[in-house]
C-alpha cells in the first residue's frame, strides 16, 4: 500500500513558505504568523509587523536575502510536494497527498547585536514563537478547527544549542506532549553542527527532547 499522506496535514514551522509554487500550490490549508519584534534591532517578520497574524499570507517568506528564508518552502517541497515531471521524470515529495498548515514563527535581526554576532540581517525563531505556535495548533484542534482534524505531525527544521542527552527541562516539552496525547508527532533536526560525531555526541533543542522524534541527516 502506497502512504502518499493523503487526509493527512503536516505542519511546517519554519521561515514561511510561497503556498503558489508549482511544485505545492493549493496544498497549504491554514497559515500562521508567531513573530516577537519589538526589541533592539530585532522586528517581526508577520504582515505589517504585527506580532501573530492568521490572515491569508501570513506565513509567506521572509524577503531577507539569505538562505534561511528559503527554508520553509525548501521543507514543505520534501514534505508534500508535486508530483510534476521534470526532466522527463515525475519528482514528489514524501507525502504529495497531504496537506500543509504553513507557519511562520522567525524574526528579523537587523544589527549585529540582534544576530548574536553575526552579519546583519539574519532570522531566527525565539523559543516563544515556538511555545505560541504549538499552542495555538493544540487549540485549533481541540476546538475542532476542520483544517487540524487530520493533523498527524509537526516539523521543526531548526534548532539550537547542544545536549549531550534528553533535554526535558525545555520549556517546548509540554507543549509536544499535549500534541502527543492528541495523536500528533513532533518531529525536529538534530541539528547541523557536527553534534552527533564520536567528539561532540549529542544533539540541538528541541530534538533532544525526548518525546520528539529527533532526524539526521
Amino acid at each position: 500500500v502506497e502512504c502518499d499522506g493523503s487526509s493527512q496535514t503536516i505542519a511546517i514551522l519554519c521561515s514561511g513558505g510561497q503556498s503558489n509554487r508549482l511544485y505545492r500550490a493549493g496544498k497549504v490549508v491554514c497559515e500562521a504568523c508567531f513573530s516577537s519584534g519589538g526589541a533592539s534591532g530585532v522586528e517581526s517578520l508577520c504582515p505589517d509587523q504585527a506580532a501573530t497574524s492568521f490572515v491569508p499570507g501570513s506565513a509567506a517568506p521572509c524577503a531577507v536575502a539569505i538562505p534561511e528564508c528559503a527554508h520553509g518552502t525548501h521543507v514543505a517541497g520534501i514534505a508534500v510536494g508535486g508530483p510534476i515531471v521534470s526532466g522527463g521524470r515525475t519528482v514528489q515529495g514524501v507525502a504529495p497527498a497531504a496537506s500543509i498548515v504553513a507557519v511562520q514563527i522567525f524574526s528579523k535581526g537587523t544589527t549585529a547585536e540582534a544576530c548574536f554576532g553575526e552579519a546583519a540581517p539574519c532570522v531566527f525563531a525565539y523559543d516563544s514563537d515556538l511555545i505560541d505556535a504549538l499552542f495555538w495548533l493544540r487549540s485549533q484542534m481541540q476546538n475542532n478547527v476542520p483544517e487540524f482534524q487530520n493533523l498527524s505531525a509537526v516539523d521543526l527544521s531548526l534548532g539550537g544549542g547542544f545536549s549531550p542527552g534528553t533535554c526535558d527541562g525545555d520549556p517546548t516539552k509540554p507543549y509536544v506532549d499535549v500534541l502527543a496525547s492528541l495523536g500528533v508527532v513532533t518531529v525536529a533536526a538534530a541539528g547541523n553542527s557536527g553534534f552527533n560525531s564520536l567528539a561532540f555526541p549529542g544533539m540541538s533543542s528541541p530534538a533532544c527532547i525526548s518525546s520528539v522524534v529527533s532526524v539526521g541527516a
